[in-house]
């Protein structure tokens, strides 16, 4: 779904129906504890509302590949990250870390 997009209404629009009306997926929720066809979706438009807010998405220790498809960057370290974002937040930024954090945008300045 991403390959094509990671614009939210793209999305939408292009896969929510197939995905949401799929019945091997709704076979696997009811009977199998899978998450709803429609989990990713919902998903992925809430980490897209966070990321309109944010300058750069770096991931630490991440996958390349996956990383990359959802249009953000990897770092193999916390400071190769921060060099990465320098340009954005300056050499020396305040950092906040959310140790398995909610669903909530922390402000770095």
């Amino acid at each position: 779904m991403l390959s094509g997009s990671t614009d939210p209404a793209v999305i939408s629009e292009r896969f929510e129906e197939q995905y949401a009306s799929d019945p091997w997926y709704s076979h696997l929720y009811r009977t199998s504890h899978a998450y709803h066809g429609l989990h990713p979706f919902q998903q992925w438009y809430q980490v897209s509302k966070a990321v309109a807010h944010v300058g750069d998405v770096v991931w630490v220790g991440a996958e390349q590949a996956p990383v990359q498809r959802m249009g953000f960057r990897t770092a193999s370290t916390l400071r190769d990250a921060l060099e990465i974002v320098s340009g954005t937040v300056g050499r020396s930024p305040s950092v906040t870390y959310l140790h398995n954090p909610p669903v909530a945008i922390a402000d770095v300045q």
